[in-house]
């Protein structure tokens, strides 16, 4: 592909040129879709900038980048400084930043590594809001999931739980290999309903070869091995510990919690806490049958106990209530 000379535009003078007088001369909306950001970044950019335009930033929410320091969650604040929005896909790879019908794409991060000379070798490029942009977006905001400030707490309590963890048995520069499903439905299978709190140690000794055979239906033991493979969690892991916090990584990395979230967002103040029935007849999910709701609510009440809990009694419905 060949690009003429007049749209590629270095990295220092698209920051202090280009992108910020794009910036300034939006009325209407600014896009910008980015994997990593960085707050120093963030405040450099919008430093001075008062109008009042619609503001969407698209971001990843891993917490591993996070505790490993390649983006800053605290960047999230800036955006609703200025009343915009934040919505997440982890399994976003794409810089694209648009100002009304000024399109900017390329290999740039929203950091100050990717928009100094003394950084990153990075390229962008300027085009017009074409259809196949629109179409991008389409795209883009149909998967990607609103995050809030309520579930940016939950996250940095999880940040704070990884960076806290003995680095001998979590070594974070060696996680790099894990990924988010491939599969975007992916839901939980396996959910020992008679012993709930086993469900992290089995998954556990399943990983590490020391699940007993005979303890489960072979029907569960391939449960078992496809919910592990669909989370990338393939390597042992020999710390439980660790296990733990990498399997709600990856979790956390399917975007299950923020639907789960986005239905709970959804519920009157009189009636705050979500069913079984809420969940299974929601648009958002794909289940094949009733068992798996009981499976993500588990999954999500052994995950992370301190965020979901169940509600009893519960006679009429199983439900699961929230902690903001």
């Amino acid at each position: 592909m060949s690009f003429s000379s007049a749209s590629i535009i270095s990295s220092l003078t698209l920051f202090s040129e280009s992108l910020r007088k794009s910036l300034e001369k939006a009325d209407e909306e600014i896009v910008l879709v980015s994997p990593f950001v960085k707050s120093c970044f963030l405040r450099k950019f919008f430093e001075g900038y008062a109008k009042d335009v619609r503001l969407t930033l698209v971001t990843r929410f891993n917490p591993l980048d996070f505790a490993q320091g390649v983006s800053d969650i605290d960047a999230w604040d800036k955006i609703w400084t200025h009343n915009g929005k934040i919505l997440g896909l982890n399994r976003l790879h794409a810089k694209y930043y648009r100002f009304d019908k000024n399109v900017f794409i390329g290999s740039a991060n929203l950091t100050e590594r990717a928009f100094s000379d003394s950084g990153n070798l990075e390229i962008l490029k300027k085009e017009d809001f074409t259809t196949e942009f629109q179409l991008f977006e389409k795209e883009l905001f149909s998967e990607a999931l609103p995050l809030t400030i309520e579930f940016k707490n939950f996250l940095v309590s999880q940040i704070k739980t990884i960076q806290s963890l003995d680095k001998q048995n979590f070594p974070l520069a060696n996680l790099g290999h894990l990924y988010p499903p491939k599969n975007k439905g992916w839901l939980p299978t396996f959910f020992p309903f008679s012993s709930p709190e086993t469900l992290v140690p089995t998954l556990w000794r399943a990983n590490v070869m020391s699940l007993p055979k005979d303890a489960f239906s072979k029907n569960d033991l391939e449960k078992i091995k496809n919910d592990l493979v669909a989370l990338g969690i393939e390597d042992r892991v020999l710390d439980l510990n660790a296990f733990r916090e990498i399997l709600k990584i990856q979790f956390l990395a399917t975007g299950l919690t923020q639907k789960i979230d986005h239905l709970f967002s959804s519920l009157p103040s009189n009636k705050p806490h979500l069913s079984f029935g809420k969940i299974y007849h929601s648009k958002i999910f794909d289940f094949e049958d009733k068992r798996q709701v009981n499976s993500l609510m588990g999954w999500l009440e052994q995950l992370f106990p301190e965020r979901y809990k169940p509600v009893s009694p519960q006679s009429y419905s199983r439900l699961l209530s929230i902690k903001p």
